[in-house]
């Protein structure tokens, strides 16, 4: 995982928790920023899976479906 992506999850969890919402918005909230910010090596991963062909909107999609639909 890259740096910025460790930074974006970090980010979203200490918002969450500056603004005294639960430890499930503050996952929410990383989940929904790592879906808007899918790395390549995100991809490579899910391609080494076995997830031949995967699509990056693909991993966005579940991402957010995970998140809440958002």
């Amino acid at each position: 995982m890259s740096d910025k992506t460790l930074e974006g999850m970090v980010n979203a969890y200490v918002i969450g928790f500056a603004r005294e919402i639960s430890m499930d918005d503050g996952m929410r909230a990383a989940l929904l920023w790592l879906a808007d910010n899918v790395s390549d090596e995100m991809v490579e991963a899910a391609r080494n899976a076995n997830w031949h062909n995967v699509e990056r909107s693909a991993i966005s999609a579940a991402l957010r479906a995970a998140g809440g639909g958002e």
